[in-house]
């Protein structure tokens, strides 16, 4: 979706984004999820399983291990640790 809003292949976004030392296309996508997620952990009363679906995940159990790994902690630990 966004090589083509950017008028470009898919393939030549993820070169040019190497060139540049960028991380890969789905990482950034990954980042991105992540950061809506911990928004949505800290500003609303919504489950995580909600919020999975909201973020497009078929799989909480997924969209739970993908939070992890690159947050460091679970969407509940985190949630508890802001609402601190």
């Amino acid at each position: 979706m966004y090589a083509e809003k950017l008028f470009v292949a898919p393939k030549s976004l993820a070169k040019r984004l190497q060139a540049l030392e960028y991380p890969s296309p789905s990482q950034i996508i990954k980042d991105r999820l992540v950061l809506e997620a911990k928004k949505q952990l800290k500003f609303s009363n919504k489950t995580v399983r909600e919020i999975a679906f909201e973020l497009g995940f078929e799989d909480p159990a997924y969209f739970s291990r993908l939070f992890s790994k690159n947050a460091g902690i679970s969407p509940t630990q985190y949630r508890r640790l802001e609402l601190a």
